[in-house]
Protein backbone atom coordinates (compact mmCIF):
# COMPACT_ATOMS: atom_id res chain seq x y z
CA UNK A 1 0.00 0.00 0.00
CA UNK A 2 2.91 2.37 1.03
CA UNK A 3 4.46 1.51 -2.33
CA UNK A 4 1.47 2.63 -4.38
CA UNK A 5 0.60 5.88 -2.56
CA UNK A 6 4.46 6.92 -3.59
CA UNK A 7 4.46 5.70 -6.91
CA UNK A 8 1.29 8.03 -7.23
CA UNK A 9 2.27 11.13 -5.82
CA UNK A 10 5.94 10.48 -7.39
CA UNK A 11 7.64 10.46 -4.45
CA UNK A 12 10.55 8.11 -2.62
CA UNK A 13 9.00 5.44 -0.24
CA UNK A 14 10.63 6.84 2.61
CA UNK A 15 9.60 10.47 1.97
CA UNK A 16 7.38 10.13 5.09
CA UNK A 17 6.30 14.01 5.32
CA UNK A 18 4.97 13.96 1.96
CA UNK A 19 3.17 10.93 2.35
CA UNK A 20 1.67 12.11 5.63
CA UNK A 21 0.80 15.78 4.64
CA UNK A 22 -1.08 13.91 1.78
CA UNK A 23 -2.94 10.90 3.83
CA UNK A 24 -3.28 13.69 6.92
CA UNK A 25 -6.78 14.99 6.66
CA UNK A 26 -8.48 11.06 6.57
CA UNK A 27 -6.62 8.75 9.13
CA UNK A 28 -7.60 6.64 11.49
CA UNK A 29 -9.16 7.93 14.48
CA UNK A 30 -9.38 11.75 15.24
CA UNK A 31 -5.77 11.99 13.88
CA UNK A 32 -5.68 14.99 11.88
CA UNK A 33 -1.81 15.60 10.35
CA UNK A 34 -1.57 19.65 8.21
CA UNK A 35 1.42 21.13 7.13
CA UNK A 36 2.75 24.20 9.25
CA UNK A 37 4.58 27.67 8.80
CA UNK A 38 8.14 26.84 9.32
CA UNK A 39 7.78 30.19 11.50
CA UNK A 40 4.90 28.68 13.35
CA UNK A 41 6.91 25.83 14.35
CA UNK A 42 7.61 25.85 18.45
CA UNK A 43 11.16 26.82 19.36
CA UNK A 44 11.85 24.15 22.00
CA UNK A 45 10.79 21.86 19.21
CA UNK A 46 14.47 22.31 17.67
CA UNK A 47 16.29 22.21 21.06
CA UNK A 48 14.83 18.91 22.46
CA UNK A 49 15.93 17.21 18.38
CA UNK A 50 18.88 18.34 17.86
CA UNK A 51 20.53 20.09 14.99
CA UNK A 52 17.02 20.47 12.72
CA UNK A 53 15.74 23.14 11.23
CA UNK A 54 12.13 23.89 9.73
CA UNK A 55 11.86 23.11 5.78
CA UNK A 56 8.45 24.13 3.81
CA UNK A 57 7.87 21.86 0.79
CA UNK A 58 4.93 21.75 -1.17
CA UNK A 59 1.98 19.47 -0.22
CA UNK A 60 1.63 16.51 -2.94
CA UNK A 61 -1.68 15.43 -4.37
CA UNK A 62 -4.08 13.23 -6.33
CA UNK A 63 -7.02 12.54 -7.24
CA UNK A 64 -7.52 9.22 -5.14
CA UNK A 65 -6.16 8.61 -1.24
CA UNK A 66 -6.03 5.91 0.98
CA UNK A 67 -4.23 5.62 4.36
CA UNK A 68 -5.38 2.50 6.20
CA UNK A 69 -2.32 -0.27 7.60
CA UNK A 70 -2.60 -3.75 6.73
CA UNK A 71 -1.46 -6.50 4.31
CA UNK A 72 -4.93 -6.93 2.62
CA UNK A 73 -4.94 -3.67 -0.25
CA UNK A 74 -7.91 -1.51 1.59
CA UNK A 75 -9.37 1.58 0.81
CA UNK A 76 -11.39 4.20 3.35
CA UNK A 77 -14.30 5.41 1.20
CA UNK A 78 -17.42 7.84 0.75
CA UNK A 79 -20.46 5.81 0.93
CA UNK A 80 -23.67 7.50 -1.19
CA UNK A 81 -26.79 6.14 -3.38
CA UNK A 82 -25.09 2.80 -3.16
CA UNK A 83 -21.48 3.45 -4.58
CA UNK A 84 -18.51 3.94 -3.26
CA UNK A 85 -16.08 6.76 -4.02
CA UNK A 86 -12.84 7.09 -2.46
CA UNK A 87 -12.45 9.59 -0.12
CA UNK A 88 -10.28 12.74 -1.15
CA UNK A 89 -10.20 16.62 -0.22
CA UNK A 90 -11.33 16.91 3.29
CA UNK A 91 -14.43 14.73 2.88
CA UNK A 92 -13.91 11.80 5.36
CA UNK A 93 -14.23 8.22 4.82
CA UNK A 94 -17.34 6.23 6.34
CA UNK A 95 -16.42 2.82 5.00
CA UNK A 96 -13.50 0.72 4.77
CA UNK A 97 -13.80 -2.02 1.56
CA UNK A 98 -11.66 -4.36 1.04
CA UNK A 99 -10.60 -5.64 -2.66
CA UNK A 100 -10.08 -9.28 -3.97
CA UNK A 101 -6.92 -10.63 -3.54
CA UNK A 102 -4.31 -11.89 -6.04
CA UNK A 103 -3.13 -14.41 -3.62
CA UNK A 104 -5.89 -16.16 -2.36
CA UNK A 105 -9.28 -16.98 -3.43
CA UNK A 106 -12.63 -15.36 -2.45
CA UNK A 107 -10.76 -13.38 0.38
CA UNK A 108 -13.90 -10.72 0.92
CA UNK A 109 -16.49 -13.48 1.35
CA UNK A 110 -14.15 -15.41 3.88
CA UNK A 111 -14.04 -12.40 6.25
CA UNK A 112 -17.94 -11.71 5.93
CA UNK A 113 -18.55 -14.89 6.75
CA UNK A 114 -15.86 -15.22 9.71
CA UNK A 115 -17.40 -11.60 10.80
CA UNK A 116 -20.89 -13.00 11.04
CA UNK A 117 -19.63 -16.35 12.59
CA UNK A 118 -18.07 -14.49 15.16
CA UNK A 119 -21.26 -11.73 15.74
CA UNK A 120 -23.21 -15.17 16.62
CA UNK A 121 -21.40 -15.53 19.74
CA UNK A 122 -21.89 -12.07 20.93
CA UNK A 123 -19.01 -10.33 19.27
CA UNK A 124 -19.58 -6.69 18.67
CA UNK A 125 -19.24 -5.94 14.77
CA UNK A 126 -20.00 -3.08 12.59
CA UNK A 127 -22.13 -3.04 9.86
CA UNK A 128 -20.68 -5.47 7.24
CA UNK A 129 -21.57 -5.96 3.50
CA UNK A 130 -20.44 -7.60 0.12
CA UNK A 131 -20.37 -5.08 -2.29
CA UNK A 132 -20.34 -5.78 -6.20
CA UNK A 133 -16.63 -4.60 -7.51
CA UNK A 134 -18.50 -2.26 -9.80
CA UNK A 135 -20.04 -0.38 -7.01
CA UNK A 136 -16.41 1.05 -6.77
CA UNK A 137 -15.97 4.40 -8.25
CA UNK A 138 -12.04 5.64 -8.67
CA UNK A 139 -10.50 2.90 -7.45
CA UNK A 140 -6.32 3.54 -8.66
CA UNK A 141 -4.83 1.04 -11.24
CA UNK A 142 -4.41 -1.85 -9.30
CA UNK A 143 -4.42 -5.63 -10.38
CA UNK A 144 -7.79 -7.43 -9.00
CA UNK A 145 -8.69 -11.05 -9.79
CA UNK A 146 -11.52 -12.27 -11.77
CA UNK A 147 -13.70 -11.85 -8.66
CA UNK A 148 -17.21 -9.86 -8.82
CA UNK A 149 -17.24 -8.95 -4.57
CA UNK A 150 -15.40 -6.92 -2.27
CA UNK A 151 -15.68 -6.39 1.53
CA UNK A 152 -16.57 -3.16 3.05
CA UNK A 153 -17.05 -2.31 7.25
CA UNK A 154 -18.49 0.65 8.65
CA UNK A 155 -15.79 2.77 9.79
CA UNK A 156 -16.17 3.12 14.02
CA UNK A 157 -13.85 5.84 14.18
CA UNK A 158 -16.41 7.92 11.90
CA UNK A 159 -19.79 9.08 13.26
CA UNK A 160 -22.12 11.90 11.57
CA UNK A 161 -18.75 13.33 9.96
CA UNK A 162 -16.80 13.00 12.84
CA UNK A 163 -13.73 11.89 13.84
CA UNK A 164 -13.67 9.69 16.72
CA UNK A 165 -10.19 8.89 18.42
CA UNK A 166 -8.84 5.68 18.30
CA UNK A 167 -5.38 3.87 19.51
CA UNK A 168 -4.10 0.21 18.67
CA UNK A 169 -2.73 -1.71 21.59
CA UNK A 170 0.52 -1.15 19.61
CA UNK A 171 0.72 2.40 20.31
CA UNK A 172 -1.09 1.91 24.23
CA UNK A 173 1.54 -0.75 25.27
CA UNK A 174 4.25 2.10 23.24
CA UNK A 175 5.57 -0.79 21.07
CA UNK A 176 6.81 -0.54 17.26
CA UNK A 177 4.78 -1.86 14.55
CA UNK A 178 7.42 -5.09 14.06
CA UNK A 179 6.72 -5.62 17.68
CA UNK A 180 2.96 -6.38 17.24
CA UNK A 181 3.39 -10.15 17.50
CA UNK A 182 5.64 -10.16 20.39
CA UNK A 183 5.80 -7.95 22.48
CA UNK A 184 2.22 -7.83 24.20
CA UNK A 185 -0.53 -10.71 25.10
CA UNK A 186 -4.21 -10.78 26.06
CA UNK A 187 -3.17 -10.88 29.87
CA UNK A 188 -2.36 -7.17 29.52
CA UNK A 189 -5.08 -6.15 27.35
CA UNK A 190 -7.63 -7.72 29.43
CA UNK A 191 -5.90 -5.49 32.53
CA UNK A 192 -5.80 -2.39 30.67
CA UNK A 193 -9.70 -2.75 29.63
CA UNK A 194 -10.63 -3.61 33.27
CA UNK A 195 -8.78 -0.58 34.75
CA UNK A 196 -9.25 1.84 32.33
CA UNK A 197 -12.32 1.10 30.57
CA UNK A 198 -15.90 3.13 31.52
CA UNK A 199 -17.40 -0.61 31.59
CA UNK A 200 -13.86 -3.14 32.75
CA UNK A 201 -16.23 -6.03 33.71
CA UNK A 202 -17.98 -6.29 30.26
CA UNK A 203 -14.95 -5.14 27.98
CA UNK A 204 -12.98 -8.14 29.38
CA UNK A 205 -15.95 -9.99 29.18
CA UNK A 206 -16.08 -9.38 25.38
CA UNK A 207 -12.37 -9.59 25.04
CA UNK A 208 -12.77 -12.97 26.15
CA UNK A 209 -15.78 -13.45 23.57
CA UNK A 210 -13.25 -11.86 20.56
CA UNK A 211 -10.27 -14.89 21.86
CA UNK A 212 -13.03 -17.26 21.68
CA UNK A 213 -14.13 -16.33 17.87
CA UNK A 214 -10.34 -16.06 17.08
CA UNK A 215 -9.57 -19.50 18.02
CA UNK A 216 -12.91 -21.08 16.54
CA UNK A 217 -11.75 -19.55 13.28
CA UNK A 218 -7.97 -20.27 13.35
CA UNK A 219 -7.77 -16.48 13.03
CA UNK A 220 -3.66 -16.36 13.60
CA UNK A 221 -3.30 -13.14 13.10
CA UNK A 222 -4.41 -11.03 16.03
CA UNK A 223 -1.41 -9.04 16.94
CA UNK A 224 -1.72 -5.74 18.73
CA UNK A 225 -1.98 -3.55 15.96
CA UNK A 226 -5.63 -5.57 15.76
CA UNK A 227 -6.70 -5.06 18.87
CA UNK A 228 -7.59 -0.95 19.57
CA UNK A 229 -9.33 1.74 22.45
CA UNK A 230 -12.10 3.85 20.72
CA UNK A 231 -12.24 7.27 22.66
CA UNK A 232 -15.49 8.27 22.96
CA UNK A 233 -17.30 9.04 25.66
CA UNK A 234 -15.74 6.20 27.91
CA UNK A 235 -12.80 4.06 26.91
CA UNK A 236 -14.53 0.53 25.72
CA UNK A 237 -12.83 -1.17 23.19
CA UNK A 238 -14.56 -0.71 19.51
CA UNK A 239 -15.58 -3.62 17.47
CA UNK A 240 -14.24 -6.08 16.06
CA UNK A 241 -12.64 -4.92 12.79
CA UNK A 242 -10.89 -7.93 11.00
CA UNK A 243 -11.38 -11.40 11.62
CA UNK A 244 -10.40 -14.11 8.88
CA UNK A 245 -10.59 -18.00 8.84
CA UNK A 246 -6.96 -18.32 8.16
CA UNK A 247 -6.36 -21.79 7.51
CA UNK A 248 -8.85 -21.67 5.00
CA UNK A 249 -6.27 -20.12 3.37
CA UNK A 250 -3.44 -21.65 4.86
CA UNK A 251 -1.49 -18.21 6.34
CA UNK A 252 -2.36 -14.60 5.74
Amino acid sequence: MRELIAQGLKTHVDNEFHILSYLGMDLPGALVAEPMEPEDVPVHLFSSHGQVKAVKFDKLSQENKFSLAGVQMKFSMKEKDGRYNLSKDNVLGDWIVKTPSTKHKEVPANEFTAMTLASLIGVDIPEIKLVEIDQLDNLPQINLPDEKLAFAIKRFDRRDDQRIHMEDFAQVLVKYPHEKYSSGNYEQIAKILYQFSGDGLNDAQQLARRLLANILLANGDAHLKNWSLLYSDQVPPPPIFACLRHSHHQCL
